[in-house]
């Protein structure tokens, strides 16, 4: 006799292009309910099923779309935080009430505010929760047209990372389970930075060989700052290691990498960030990281690189004593 497959319910908290691409993708084999946190972006989204976060996309008729304050974690498996880093933490004393004791699997890349890594921050707020992380090389847009796509998904626990991508998991997005929340943080927030200095090289008009030596560069001081804070060195050569790295780093679509481009050009950074709707998690990661290796004795000359091309006012042909 067949018995039909139940469904994985899924609550996804953060309606912008990452999340939407999420609900999209995720929604043939899961049950998806997507939460905003704006009533006029809740309304739009329910009458034409399309969000100007994801223009060209249209979300199925069977996802729920839903206000954030509405979220219950009772009613779902997982609930994906798909937000911004910067907010995260205020949104997250607001509405923990709502959502400690549910599993959530945090897709957010980069440090808190405060420079600590938000899997330790929410523990810290979500006592009854258990706290996942994903993360890989997938831009929103090819999430959401159904290509194929890979991402690590990190628990303390590697029997909760097993059950959660077995889960999550499609036939256009594989997750491969991992038990390195460390690890799979630090590079998250790590490759946005290096993304920036890439964005320099291609706009100093380097070259090829300087791009491909920046990234073998970076991998190895983003391992050893990892190694150091008790990461797994094979989290570094994983999706969420040299696969995003290279993805973000490489690509004309980050906007991390077009940063550092329009520095390397002449604009002004923090004119940059203050004026556009684009989120450069790497803009702020940059003082976050190396705030955190200084901590620990770590040398990351990328990182600090960008740190004072952005926030010190240095040249971006500074960029260059990395190779030296």
């Amino acid at each position: 006799m067949c018995t039909r497959m139940i469904k994985s319910k899924i609550g996804i908290l953060g309606a912008g292009a990452f999340g939407t691409s999420l609900a999209i993708c995720l929604s043939g084999n899961c049950e998806i309910s997507l939460f905003s946190f704006f009533d006029d972006h809740v309304e739009v989204m329910k009458r034409t099923h399309l969000n100007d976060f994801l223009p060209g996309f249209q979300i199925p008729d069977y996802v729920t779309i839903d206000h954030a304050q509405n979220v219950d974690s009772r009613n779902f498996d997982y609930i994906l935080w798909a937000l911004p880093v910067k907010p995260s933490l205020e949104i997250l004393n607001d509405i923990k009430s709502k959502i400690d004791g549910g599993t959530i699997v945090i897709c957010s890349k980069g440090l808190a505010q405060n420079g600590n890594f938000l899997a330790s921050e929410f523990g810290a707020r979500l006592s009854r929760s258990e706290i996942g992380c994903l993360s890989g090389p997938n831009f929103a847009t090819e999430l959401a047209a159904f290509r194929c796509s890979a991402s690590d998904i990190a628990f303390d626990n590697i029997e909760s990372a097993v059950n959660c991508s077995s889960r999550l998991a499609n036939r256009y997005l594989k997750l491969v389970p991992c038990d390195d929340m460390i690890g799979i943080q630090l590079c998250g927030a790590a490759k946005n930075v290096v993304a920036i200095a890439c964005g320099i090289v291609s706009g100093l008009n380097l070259g090829q060989n300087a791009h491909s030596a920046l990234l073998s560069f970076a991998i190895s001081e983003i391992r050893d700052l990892g190694l150091k804070l008790g990461a797994k060195e094979k989290t570094f050569t994983g999706l969420c290691g040299f696969g995003d790295l290279v993805l973000t780093a490489s690509s004309t679509d980050s906007r991390n990498t077009t940063l550092g481009r329009n520095v390397a050009e002449g604009a002004n950074p923090e004119s940059i960030v203050g004026s556009s709707s684009a989120i450069y998690e790497g803009y702020e990661t940059s003082r976050y990281i190396l705030a955190l290796a200084r901590q620990n004795e770590v040398s990351i000359p990328i990182c600090e690189s960008v740190y004072m091309i952005l926030h010190e006012k240095k040249s971006p042909e500074s960029i260059l004593n990395v190779f030296n």
